[in-house]
């Protein structure tokens, strides 16, 4: 290996790059296994002998592959180097994670895995190519019949033409097909039930939020619409995780009671956000003033104040990972 620090200067430049690195990788062990606690810190501390700056492990690891990985990232000498290791501690994470779902989901796995291929960036595989068993259903829900009663805001008080132009809209999304397949997916090891009874406590919390604020919600913050598209969207990004965006945190929509706070958070922030943009000056001024919290004020404040997302015009609204920031910051108040 070449271009080894052999004096402070470089030792510094080879610390900014592990810090850069570790910065853009998620160290938290419960993303695999909730019950695992990890100490998620990294200490920098100088060589009492000749004063270059050493980097300490975490505590904790989970395989001894995983545990190399990590090593290897921390041991690393040159900027080439880290970049090489930290994509393969990359890909063990995404094969865990991978294990830990088809653990969950109840799937046979005979044999040993096809073993990771070093420095590939696209070894991840896809949630089709896990060979999922089919399972014996009493009812097999078809997908049309998901989209219909799940996203299309079916279950409340609407006329039938306003029905019917959601049913249609819901219809012709390309994201509908792929969220409902997702649900489907999920209903493999988890009740219709279950999921609903998750749904409607979703909702009654979020009316209860908005009911706090003074913000008279309507109609679609009643159905149980808004909790289950985004349950099934999840759920799809848990199982099709290369094409997540990096902005947001994986996790399970019914085991993770911060992803189901999440969700909750960004329909808050839907309704906080379309009723702020419809109030006088005066109900601005008023509403602003509820939260104390200077600091979260000003946050609240402009957020509520920001241009609707350029490719969001439908529904004149902020990104999802904006909408969930909002709702979590005014439901503190």
């Amino acid at each position: 290996m070449e271009n080894f620090p052999n004096n402070n200067t470089d030792s510094k430049k080879l610390r900014t790059a592990a810090e850069i690195a570790m910065e853009k990788v998620d160290l938290k062990a419960e993303e695999i296994n909730p019950d695992t606690s990890v100490d998620e810190s990294v200490t920098l501390k100088p060589n009492e002998e000749n004063g270059e700056v050493k980097q300490e492990m975490p505590t904790e690891v989970f395989s001894k592959e995983r545990k190399d990985a990590e090593q290897a990232v921390f041991d690393a000498e040159d900027l080439e180097t880290l970049k090489v290791v930290e994509r393969d501690r990359r890909l063990i994470i995404d094969q865990e994670k991978i294990n830990s779902l088809k653990n969950e989901l109840g799937i046979e796995i005979s044999g040993e895995l096809p073993e990771i291929k070093k420095n590939d960036e696209e070894n991840n595989p896809r949630a089709e190519e896990l060979d999922m068993p089919e399972v014996s259903l009493d009812k097999k829900i078809e997908i049309s019949d998901i989209i219909k009663n799940e996203f299309a805001y079916q279950d409340v008080e609407l006329s039938e033409e306003t029905k019917k132009k959601a049913l249609d809209w819901s219809s012709s999304q390309e994201n509908s097909k792929k969220y409902a397949e997702a649900f489907s997916l999920m209903l493999r090891k988890r009740s219709l039930e279950e999921i609903e009874k998750i749904s409607y406590t979703m909702v009654e919390k979020c009316n209860q939020i908005l009911d706090n604020l003074g913000i008279k919600a309507g109609p679609y913050s009643k159905s149980r619409t808004w909790a289950m598209w985004d349950i099934a969207k999840q759920f799809y990004f848990l199982t099709h995780q290369e094409e997540a965006d990096k902005k947001y945190t994986i996790g399970h929509p019914i085991d993770s009671t911060e992803k189901q706070k999440e969700i909750i958070d960004r329909h808050v922030g839907w309704e906080v956000y379309g009723a702020y943009r419809k109030m006088t000056d005066e109900e601005k001024r008023v509403f602003l003033s509820k939260f104390t919290n200077d600091i979260v004020s000003q946050q609240i404040s402009l957020l509520l104040n920001k241009i609707p997302k350029m490719d969001n015009t439908f529904s004149k609204t902020l990104s999802s990972l904006d909408l969930s920031t909002l709702g979590n910051l005014v439901s503190k108040q």
